[in-house]
């Protein structure tokens, strides 16, 4: 499979085959309509060609602008990206400062095409984001907020307990200003507090270089997302594993379905046990 990937991805005219055909084949069955990458393998990747460090990311934002056209071709309107964790500042200085340059370069290069189609949103801690990488990324998305066809979720500076914890405080603000009281306080109203608040959650999580596991990325919104661990490094990761990804989701639709009908029902039946009058819980203690 790797090989044929990597024939594929230098072979222009088999990749836009590849490309059509896939697209003919992935939407006979159920189409995920939200795609989330967690994009790991870009140091590796440079490793192996005896290669610095950066050269690797960069080719890992190429593969990132390769991705969303493909999600495009295929009618997967949303993608969600884990560019940069804050784990990713307990690296070496040189290492974050070329990883940060190098967003500021690519955002500049690439956000003025993105915006004009598709809408950007920033997940993450804003305040470890140095000011002039935040005023693209702000900018990106206010020049974007009015399109509604797709979304790219971009997840820098981000973990996922971070998320909950800030998500957190902010109940806790508001509760103490009075616009939220303690029986209001549920899994649905903790929802509306998280970064990812207008979005729907994942169904597809796709984890490159063989790691087989999440790394503290959206853990909440994932409960009920269909995973996929591809052994490619991000930059060699292709369209055809972007399709096996999809052909894995298919075939655990229906398992998919039920558990997020099941967690549904869980979250709502937090609200049903608050009296809408007196706000109050209905639950009563059991006699022991």
């Amino acid at each position: 499979m790797e090989w044929l990937s990597r024939v594929v991805e230098r072979v222009p005219f088999l990749k836009s085959l590849l490309l059509w055909f896939i697209c003919r084949v992935a939407q006979m069955g159920p189409v995920p309509g939200h795609v989330a990458f967690i994009m790991d393998g870009n140091r590796r990747y440079a490793r192996q060609r005896n290669q610095k460090v950066v050269l690797g990311h960069r080719e890992g934002g190429i593969k990132l602008q390769e991705m969303l056209d493909s999600c495009e071709a295929l009618g997967i309107h949303t993608v969600t990206a884990f560019a940069f964790s804050l784990d990713n500042f307990k690296r070496s200085q040189q290492e974050v400062d070329d990883l940060l340059n190098l967003a500021v370069e690519k955002l500049t290069d690439n956000l003025p095409e993105l915006v004009t189609k598709t809408r950007v949103k920033l997940f993450g801690d804003v305040s470890r984001v140095p000011p002039n990488l935040l005023r693209l990324l702000e900018k990106a998305a206010k020049d974007s907020e009015h399109i509604k066809s797709s979304t790219l979720n971009l997840c820098f500076s981000y973990t996922s307990t971070n998320e909950m914890m800030r998500a957190t405080r902010k109940m806790v603000d508001a509760c103490a200003k009075g616009t939220l009281t303690e029986n209001d306080i549920d899994p649905i109203s903790f929802e509306s507090f998280l970064d990812s608040s207008e979005c729907i959650e994942p169904d597809v999580v796709i984890r490159t270089s063989g790691e087989v596991r999440l790394s503290d990325f959206c853990l909440w919104q994932t409960m009920s997302s269909c995973i996929y661990f591809c052994q490619a490094l991000w930059p060699d990761f292709s369209v055809l594993h972007l399709f096996l990804s999809i052909i894995h989701y298919q075939q655990n639709f229906d398992v998919i379905q039920q558990r997020r009908k099941t967690m549904k029902r869980f979250k709502e039946s937090f609200r049903s046990e608050v009296d809408p009058k007196t706000r109050k819980c209905r639950i009563q203690k059991k006699d022991k």
